[in-house]
């Protein structure tokens, strides 16, 4: 929800993708320009806002894979952390979205 008001405050319109297990959370148009996005909570650690880019399967039994990247499937992360209490939007081009140490 942080996330969303921020986008409507910085003029995005909002939209909510239909059905269960979509690879983007929100689609946003801003000046005609819709975009993919994936939202992510962010922890604030030694000065930088963490996220994973990647979506965990480790929780399901017997998941087929255990990580997946974004790559291809969305275009921008929406990462909200409690610890700045700000939200950031990030280009997909901008991450490394190999799975990272501090991901579970």
């Amino acid at each position: 929800m942080m996330i969303m008001l921020a986008l409507r405050k910085q003029g995005f319109d909002v939209y909510l993708p239909f059905g269960e297990n979509t690879r983007c959370d929100l689609i946003t148009e801003k000046n005609g320009r819709l975009s993919r996005v994936q939202c992510k909570t962010g922890r604030l650690a030694a000065g930088a806002v963490l996220f994973c880019p990647c979506s965990t399967y480790a929780h399901h039994p017997n998941p087929k894979i255990r990580r997946r990247s974004y790559t291809g499937e969305i275009d921008e992360f929406a990462v909200y952390c409690p610890g700045t209490r700000a939200v950031y939007l990030i280009p997909i081009a901008d991450v490394q979205t190999r799975p990272l140490p501090h991901c579970a």
